[in-house]
């Protein structure tokens, strides 16, 4: 990878404004794949840093359940993380019926680490989803 990629990803990281933004579109994962290789040279995400990314449609315009489920395998990989503290979920749920709603809760669910948050849109809830 570039010099001047990594160099910059590790400052950013090493400095008060330590706070990454990508998502799976940003060059078609190029910027994730740079990203999680710095992550993966430096041991992990430092503890008091921040990283973010985001999921749309597919490059070739897929925005369904499955292409979700594809890119945020994808993103995890290109990073290197296995779970995420922080998961918006914006107007994702409201469109499910009731089972449905609840299985991609419990997915979303285990992607976050105890002490993780889900934070949802206006519209949504979690009402009923479970016990």
């Amino acid at each position: 990878m570039g010099g001047v990629v990594s160099a910059t990803v590790r400052a950013a990281l090493e400095s008060e404004l330590n706070w990454l933004d990508t998502a799976a579109k940003y060059g078609y994962g190029e910027s994730e794949r740079r990203i999680g290789q710095v992550l993966r040279e430096m041991g992990g995400l430092p503890h008091d840093a921040f990283l973010d990314t985001k999921i749309g449609a597919t490059a070739d315009g897929r925005y369904d359940a499955a292409s979700t489920r594809e890119l945020f395998a994808r993103s995890q990989e290109l990073l290197g993380i296995e779970t995420f503290d922080l998961v918006f979920l914006r107007n994702g749920l409201i469109y499910f019926r009731l089972e449905s709603q609840r299985r991609v809760s419990a997915a979303i669910a285990a992607t976050l680490p105890p002490d993780g948050y889900l934070f949802l849109a206006p519209a949504e809830t979690l009402w009923q989803i479970s016990d």
